[in-house]
């Protein structure tokens, strides 16, 4: 017994094995190919009515999420219990220099550098 070739034997068995089945699925896809053809076309009709519906739903939930938002801002747009705070804040840019934005929302440089003085 030639120890060598045994593994190549159970090599050549398992190609052979696996290119039966390659034929034998081939030949079922190729027998059936109208069958998967219309499964396949039923289920596209379906997710595409139940997408649809989906999408119809979503609609809807946001039309009331909407309508209701505006029946409850129309009872009163300022409550006691709002914390509202109108509050300056300094933005640095990479230079260094310091802008700050105020109240009424201009801005005005606190620190700019000279390269700004010069161009103007």
């Amino acid at each position: 017994i030639n120890l060598f070739s045994f593994p190549a034997y159970l090599l050549h068995l398992l190609l052979h094995f696996l290119l039966y089945q390659l034929r034998f699925f081939l030949l079922y896809f190729l027998l059936h190919l109208d069958r998967i053809k219309e499964a396949t076309e039923k289920m596209n009709t379906y997710m595409h009515e139940l997408s649809t519906k989906l999408y119809e739903q979503a609609k809807a939930r946001e039309g009331e999420a909407s309508a209701a938002g505006e029946a409850e801002g129309d009872k009163g747009e300022s409550s006691e219990d709002e914390n509202v705070v109108d509050a300056d804040y300094d933005v640095q840019d990479e230079e260094g220099s310091t802008k700050e934005k105020s109240e009424a929302g201009t801005e005005e440089s606190e620190g700019a550098s000279g390269e700004d003085k010069q161009e103007s």
